[in-house]
């Protein structure tokens, strides 16, 4: 993923009760990322 990525998200970022660990992968159609739930601390894929 490019340093410049003016769409990516910073890792830490929480919104919606998910909170941003990291990115999983990027390509033509978005960025991937590994988000905890906070609530439950359940791992998920955000895209």
């Amino acid at each position: 993923m490019s340093d410049t990525n003016i769409h990516a998200l910073p890792i830490g970022h929480t919104f919606d009760g998910y909170r941003i660990l990291r990115v999983l992968g990027a390509g033509g159609f978005g960025i991937t990322y590994l988000a905890e739930e906070t609530a439950i601390g359940r791992k998920v894929a955000i895209k």
